[in-house]
């Protein structure tokens, strides 16, 4: 196999030993090399991202799969997992999915995200990001969220209005409810929840 340029490894399920590695070559030209010596399709995995990945065939051809929705996810390591929007709370005081094709994070407190000032969202790809706040919250100093699944829960950051930010894979959403803990009907008009972005 000399020549081939590839990427060592580690065994999945159903390959050789635990323990050992598997040449995984990383450009066009190796996985054709590999593909024909094999007589079977070889991923070149330099071609890999989050929603394709491309073979190279035994005859010479290439197959591309891609999908509309992300299949994998770049983990810190340089890795890839399987995507996972569940929400976490991070060791710089921030909370985020736990693997998402954006670097998403949410406030964990009253006084914003770390190093942003009053913003309560960050959301950051390919080198460019956005934050994004509410004026009106820092004052209210109210404390961190309580995380459901994807969801982070926000309780009465005005006077009987929750807000929920929610995480998936490639974004957020938010929504502002009005609290179970003070129904509406009960409570005084609430200031408006203004917004703010930065980017």
């Amino acid at each position: 196999m000399a020549g081939v340029a590839g990427a060592a490894v580690p065994a999945a399920a159903g390959t050789p030993p635990r323990g050992t590695t598997v040449v995984q070559p990383l450009q066009a030209s190796a996985a054709l090399q590999l593909a024909a010596q094999a007589d079977a399709p070889v991923e070149v995995v330099g071609l890999r991202d989050e929603y394709s990945q491309t073979c190279a065939n035994p005859d010479g051809s290439f197959t591309l799969q891609q999908s509309a929705a992300p299949q994998r996810v770049r983990a810190a390591d340089g890795s890839w997992v399987e995507p996972d929007a569940t929400l976490v709370r991070r060791s710089d005081g921030s909370v985020g999915p736990r693997a998402a094709v954006v670097d998403l994070s949410f406030a964990a407190g009253p006084d914003g995200l770390p190093g942003s000032g009053s913003a309560r969202l960050r959301l950051a790809r390919d080198g460019e990001s956005f934050t994004l706040g509410w004026p009106s919250l820092p004052a209210l100093r109210r404390p961190g969220p309580q995380l459901f699944g994807e969801t982070a829960l926000y309780r009465d950051v005005l006077p009987g209005v929750d807000l929920r930010l929610t995480a998936s894979i490639e974004g957020y959403g938010k929504r502002v409810s009005g609290s179970k803990r003070s129904p509406i009907r009960q409570r005084t008009p609430a200031r408006p929840l203004q917004q703010g972005t930065r980017g």
